[in-house]
């Protein structure tokens, strides 16, 4: 890590002294999800690359509603209604 020089350090772990842990298992995940998302950027390449996957699908999905009432004949509204819904953070 950082160009550092490491080194292992061995030990008996001796039994916890108190018994069984008190912390509630929602406050571990909570913990455990600090830990992962803190030390790495994956996370926020994923969350980028599901916003950019979900928006393309958005757009197949608004230029199909568009062709289909251009073209076919689709019921009226219906191109309007579902394009709002289809993008994320749009509301009507």
């Amino acid at each position: 890590m950082v160009g550092f020089r490491q080194e292992a350090v061995l030990y008996d772990r001796q039994e916890r002294f108190a018994g069984k842990t008190k912390y509630p298992l929602m406050r571990m995940i909570h913990f455990s999800l600090d830990a992962i998302t803190s030390f790495s950027h994956l996370p926020l390449q994923l969350a980028t690359t599901f916003g950019f996957v979900l928006a393309s699908i958005s757009l197949i999905g608004i230029i199909i509603a568009a062709f289909l009432r251009l073209f076919v004949g689709a019921i009226v509204g219906q191109a309007s209604n579902l394009n709002p819904g289809t993008v994320p953070g749009v509301s009507s």
